[in-house]
């Protein structure tokens, strides 16, 4: 991944081979919580595991979709199901999850010309990959 950024326009959201929503801006955590095993015996220093004990992604878009596409982010929000996307980047590589993302927060405006402006929270389940690009 590219240490200085790229141009917003360029990262997208893809559903079963399609892109489904271009993105402006995304902020992605990639979250390591450690496990502290810190005993009264360690004489006041810290010791972790080198293991995590939780790793996620969590996703941040803001972004323009079809009215459908819209749609469709609006039914798996309704619906209480895992959304099965991946997240492009521009270099080629994408960031996905084992059971896909829970859809924590959409919020949006109203459409014009067939194009809703949306900006949506995505917390990875399960294993996280992170395909290298090219």
């Amino acid at each position: 991944m590219s240490e200085i950024g790229w141009n917003g326009r360029s990262l997208q959201i893809w559903k079963d081979g399609q892109k489904i929503a271009a993105v402006r801006e995304k902020t992605v955590t990639h979250t390591r919580e450690p496990i502290d095993v810190t005993t009264d015996d360690s004489n006041g220093d810290r010791t972790l595991l080198p293991a995590p004990a939780l790793r996620a992604i969590d996703v941040s878009v803001s972004g323009v979709a079809t009215e459908d596409n819209f749609q469709a982010f609006l039914q798996h929000w309704k619906d209480d199901q895992f959304l099965d996307v991946q997240v492009r980047n521009p270099d080629g590589s994408a960031e996905s999850a084992q059971e896909g993302f829970f859809l924590g927060n959409i919020e949006f405006q109203g459409s014009y010309n067939d194009a809703v402006v949306f900006t949506a929270q995505l917390m990875s389940s399960g294993p996280c990959q992170i395909e290298p690009g090219s």
